[in-house]
């Protein structure tokens, strides 16, 4: 009895122990999720799709934007009503809110931890035009700050 007693002791305190020092988990790279931005004094609003098989951005508001749809696959994909064109990916400015979370999210594999928050883990991304900072709860992807362009979106 007194073994097992021992046995279990060891295994809560080995268990304790491993728990300490963890780093957080990483954000997804796969992920579906509104998001709100605000350029130039207008406020955005889209949907965010991204998963194996490229990043969709389609812009919800406002009304002058809404339903129009960004597909980043091999190229990229414009989308307007039915009313479709292909260009690079590069095709748009950097600082286009479509542009700068895609390019933010496509180096999101390459997230260095920084560090925890009140339950928020915040990591550096680089982005061809410098870094951004993804804070995220238990993996979730809660707002990307782009240093290049200023601009902040939260997810939801």
């Amino acid at each position: 009895m007194k073994r097992i007693i021992c046995v279990i002791i060891f295994i809560v305190a080995l268990l304790s122990l491993t728990a300490c020092g963890k780093e957080p988990v990483a954000p997804r790279d796969d992920m579906i999720s509104g998001f709100a931005v605000n350029q130039g004094g207008i406020d955005f609003t889209g949907r965010l799709e991204r998963g194996e098989n490229g990043t969709v951005i389609t812009m919800t508001s406002p009304e002058t934007v809404q339903g129009v749809g960004f597909a980043y696959t091999d190229d990229l994909i414009i989308d307007c009503e039915g009313l479709t064109t292909t260009a690079p990916r590069d095709y748009l400015p950097y600082s286009a809110a479509p542009s700068v979370l895609y390019n933010a999210l496509m180096y999101i594999d390459q997230a260095t931890y920084i560090g925890s928050e009140d339950g928020v883990d915040s990591f550096s991304v680089p982005t061809p035009n410098g870094t951004a900072l993804i804070t995220s709860v238990k993996g979730e992807p809660v707002s990307l700050t782009d240093n290049c362009s200023g601009l902040v979106f939260a997810f939801s």
